[in-house]
């Protein structure tokens, strides 16, 4: 468990408006202390843990924005990448390279068959 001037120095850096030093002077230790328990399993632990929470209240802001960006942004672009973007997150990402089961050649055959099909069926 954090101590008092621990649990406070944790809170100043959490709201990302101070330096270390401004940090240091504001709660009453030099700023080797405070590298010093920036070095700490614990300190660090408590850090990323409260620094998770508050992006989780962001998340939600964050994704109506997403979404605002996607239905009325006035750019073709930044509409495609909000898309993008939306669906990445939900685990529709778009593969970076195909993957061929057949050959090219068994490719083709299977597209002319197919056009010959749809041409008998056509005529």
């Amino acid at each position: 468990m954090l101590k008092g001037k621990q649990r406070k120095c944790l809170e100043l850096m959490l709201t990302g408006s101070f330096t270390q030093k401004e940090i240091a002077e504001e709660i009453g230790v030099t700023e080797q202390t405070i590298t010093n328990w920036k070095k700490k399993d614990e300190f660090a632990q408590e850090y990323n843990a409260a620094l998770k929470k508050r992006i989780n209240l962001h998340a939600a802001v964050a994704f109506k924005t997403e979404t605002e960006l996607l239905k009325s942004a006035d750019s073709d672009s930044v509409r495609l990448n909000a898309a993008k973007d939306i669906l990445d997150r939900a685990g529709f990402k778009s593969r970076d390279e195909i993957s061929l089961i057949q050959s090219a050649d068994e490719s083709l055959k299977e597209m002319n068959a197919y056009f010959e099909q749809q041409e008998k069926e056509n005529t």
